[in-house]
């Protein structure tokens, strides 16, 4: 299956079980990426801090495009917080809006456990054999 060797892509990754992060896929066979809040991902006033919803989003985008063979760099992003939570769990959804040999871009839609949009973001990706 396509999704199970986007996720082994990215088996070797360190950051994203630092981070809680987990990939996973949903009904449709797509990649998305959830973590589930605890005390390290919270700033001072108790919300989530902007940072790891960033990093969510840019984990999730990669992993959709993601490939054994291939070697992905983020170039740019245009993050937009809306709102944020303190508890559960967090998702991210990417979806590809254009994929070429080299370049990729991706948006991305960040959701709490209940379904409120916290974040949205575009993200453009170089791949590099």
């Amino acid at each position: 299956m396509e999704t199970d060797r986007r996720i082994a892509a990215l088996e070797g990754d360190g950051f994203m079980p630092h981070c809680g992060i987990e990939l996973k896929t949903d009904d449709e066979g797509g990649i998305y990426a959830e973590f589930t809040i605890g005390p390290e991902h919270r700033n001072a006033h108790g919300f989530v801090n902007g940072g790891m919803l960033f990093t969510l989003a840019d984990i999730a985008g990669g992993a959709c495009i993601a490939d054994p063979d291939t070697d992905i760099m983020s170039l740019d992003a245009d993050f937009h917080y809306l709102k944020n939570v303190k508890a559960g769990k967090v998702y991210a959804r990417p979806r590809i809006i254009r994929r070429g040999r080299k370049i990729a871009v991706v948006c991305v839609d960040i959701e709490s456990e209940g379904g409120i949009l916290l974040a949205t973001s575009t993200f453009t990706y170089y791949t590099a054999e």
